[in-house]
C-alpha cells in the first residue's frame, strides 16, 4: 500500500460588471458599452459584433437601429477561465400611435389604443371618464361627444409627439328581452336577463303568470328569471315581463312585453 496527495487548485471566474447605454433613433450619438472591472489580463469579445466598432475590447461603441442585448464574455489569459455579462443597448424610437376615433353608446366603454414600452410616459387632455392615466389601453366611458388630447413624450427626452381619439356617444336606450328561453338546465338560454343599450340603472324587472300573480322581482341586471317560482319549475306557458330602467340621462324608461316558457 502507498499513499499520495495532490493538490487541486480551482481558479475563480472571472466577475464581470458592464453597463449598457441608451440612444435615441435618429440622432446621431452612439451607444457606449463598458466593462466597469477590465482586467489586463483578459481578454473580451462582444456578441453580436455586427454593430460594434471592436467586438474585443472592454468599451466598444455600437450603432444598432433598434434595442438590443449585448453579452460580453471575459477569458482570463492566464487560466483560462470565463465569465461573461449581458447588457442593453436601448434605442428609443417614437411610439408609433395614430389618431382615433370611434362611435359608442351611453353607458358603453371604449378602450382606447394607447400600448408602448415602459420608457413611454402619456399626458392627457382633459382626463375626465379616464380609467387611468399612465396605463396601456385605457377605457373612457363618457356621456358626450369628446376629443382627447395625448401627448406622448419617453423618460429620454427624445420625441414628443401628439395624438387625438375622438369618441362620438349616442345618447340612446334601447331594452330587449328574447321572446322565448328554455330553462332545461344545458347552460344555454337558461335564464332571461334585462339587455340593452344605455341602462345606467336597473330599477325594476318584474314577471307574472297568466292571472297576474307576480313570480320574479329584481333589480340587479346581473340576476335573470329562471323559470322557477318559490323553488318550482314553472309550466311552459306565455308570461309577462314589467321592466323599468334609469338611463344616463337620468330619465326613467318602462317596458313590457311577453315571453315564452318552454322546454
Amino acid at each position: 500500500m502507498d499513499t499520495i496527495t495532490k493538490v487541486a487548485v480551482v481558479y475563480p471566474n472571472p466577475a464581470v460588471i458592464a453597463v449598457g447605454d441608451t440612444m435615441c433613433f435618429g440622432s446621431s450619438k452612439k451607444l457606449n458599452l463598458n466593462v466597469l472591472n477590465p482586467s489586463s489580463g483578459s481578454t473580451y469579445l462582444w456578441t453580436p459584433a455586427e454593430d460594434l466598432n471592436n467586438a474585443a475590447i472592454p468599451n466598444p461603441v455600437a450603432t444598432p437601429f433598434e434595442t438590443r442585448l449585448y453579452r460580453v464574455i471575459e477569458t482570463d489569459t492566464a487560466t483560462g477561465c470565463t465569465g461573461f455579462a449581458e447588457v442593453t443597448g436601448l434605442v428609443v424610437k417614437r411610439i408609433g400611435l395614430e389618431d382615433w376615433d370611434t362611435t359608442i353608446v351611453i353607458g358603453d366603454f371604449a378602450t382606447l389604443p394607447v400600448y408602448g414600452d415602459s420608457v413611454y410616459r402619456f399626458k392627457w387632455t382633459p382626463e375626465t371618464y379616464l380609467t387611468c392615466v399612465d396605463c396601456f389601453y385605457p377605457k373612457a366611458q363618457p356621456l358626450e361627444d369628446i376629443t382627447y388630447d395625448l401627448v406622448v413624450t419617453d423618460v429620454y427626452g427624445c420625441f414628443v409627439d401628439p395624438f387625438k381619439f375622438e369618441i362620438i356617444v349616442k345618447p340612446e336606450t334601447f331594452v330587449k328581452l328574447p321572446s322565448a328561453f328554455t330553462p332545461n338546465g344545458d347552460n344555454k338560454n337558461d335564464k332571461v336577463y334585462v339587455k340593452g343599450w344605455g341602462i345606467k340603472e336597473l330599477l325594476e324587472y318584474k314577471v307574472f303568470n297568466r292571472w297576474g300573480q307576480e313570480i320574479f322581482s329584481t333589480d340587479d341586471i346581473n340576476e335573470g328569471w329562471d323559470g322557477t317560482f318559490k323553488g318550482q319549475k314553472q309550466n311552459s306557458d306565455v308570461y309577462v315581463y314589467k321592466v323599468r330602467v334609469l338611463t344616463w340621462k337620468d330619465e326613467e324608461k318602462y317596458v313590457e312585453g311577453y315571453i315564452n316558457l318552454l322546454y
